[in-house]
């Protein structure tokens, strides 16, 4: 862990973040033609946030990217100092916690991941994520709660309502379809692109509910085989919470999985991006009248909205986007609008 930064001298501090320490380690992420330049002084933090965004592309000492996140953690960085510097429209200071604070400098297209004290893994995952949110919702896809799956035909988008049951309906079609691979259980995004819509999805634990646990057997037998190494909960209280019948609503109660885990419990590849085919709908659907645009998920409904900051979202263009995919997945028989 690096501690050069001078907590006395507002100039150096910013000094020596902007130019980092050369212990930093650095890797480009990349989806689809968007990349993500990750610098990172904390080697277990930077391993982390690799594997968590594994396997979509990864590539390391490439120089083409969109915008750089950095996560740089000191003990010794003083929020005051900074604030003090930091005074001009170009860059921004946010606050996450009084340990972690987000700096964002429009004039090299940089968020600044600033702590001074260790952190998990998810406070820098999930800004990297939102980094390549706003840059997609920024070139015109459409994000929505929903599920999807593949096959070999193309993508299928499953939709419904919070309780709906979409998690069910996608592990169920990973079960049973021959040469599925898993898109999302949670967030997708869409995109017309000629007379195609696209689907892809950034990567995200999925929740998945006692309930839905006691219908699939595999997820037990895998977690079962996974006691030591699975973080989420210890197997023994998952066990304890499904064989309860006190509990009056077990699915108040979830787990964790990645999209890996998911793969390797059902067997299953992961895709990417592809030809969406078709819309299904959950399996305890019953009005299905504008239920999609009912899940469209706002760049003001995001929880890291300050990043908007970098890359100002025309909120006008937003919504014609949503308005004009809705429209064309009616005209061609997609969705009930």
């Amino acid at each position: 862990m690096n501690s050069k930064i001078s907590a006395k001298d507002s100039m150096n501090i910013m000094k020596q973040i902007w130019m980092l320490p050369q212990d930093s380690q650095i890797v480009n992420f990349r989806m689809h033609e968007y990349s993500v330049r990750f610098i990172c002084n904390d080697l277990k933090i930077y391993e982390l946030v690799k594997h968590f965004f594994y396997p979509f592309c990864i590539t390391e000492n490439n120089t083409d990217f969109n915008v750089t996140v950095i996560y740089y953690c000191a003990p010794n960085i003083d929020f005051f100092e900074v604030r003090k510097y930091i005074g001009n429209d170009n860059i921004g200071l946010f606050n996450e916690d009084d340990f972690l604070k987000y700096v964002l400098n429009k004039e090299n297209n940089t968020v600044y991941i600033l702590s001074n004290k260790k952190v998990d893994v998810i406070y820098v995952a999930r800004i990297v994520r939102a980094v390549f949110r706003f840059l997609f919702v920024k070139d015109n896809w459409v994000l929505f709660h929903a599920s999807a799956y593949a096959d070999d035909d193309g993508g299928h988008l499953i939709i419904g309502n919070k309780f709906d049951g979409k998690t069910y309906t996608l592990l169920q079609k990973l079960k049973t379809t021959s040469n599925a691979q898993f898109i999302s259980n949670d967030k997708v995004f869409l995109k017309r692109v000629g007379d195609d819509v696209l689907i892809t999805a950034l990567p995200h634990k999925a929740g998945i509910r006692f309930g839905t646990i006691k219908d699939f057997t595999e997820i037990l037998q895998w977690l079962s085989c996974h006691k030591t190494t699975y973080k989420h909960m210890q197997f023994h209280e998952i066990e304890n919470y499904l064989n309860c019948s006190w509990i009056k609503n077990i699915d108040e109660y979830r787990i964790l999985l990645t999209p890996l885990e998911i793969s390797d419990i059902f067997h299953v590849g992961i895709k990417s991006q592809t030809k969406m085919v078709n819309i299904q709908y959950a399996k305890k659907v019953v009005k299905k009248e504008g239920i999609l645009q009912r899940q469209h998920i706002s760049i003001d409904d995001d929880n890291q909205r300050f990043l908007d900051k970098l890359f100002i979202i025309n909120r006008e263009k937003e919504k014609n986007n949503l308005n004009n995919l809705l429209s064309y997945l009616s005209t061609r028989g997609f969705l009930i609008v």
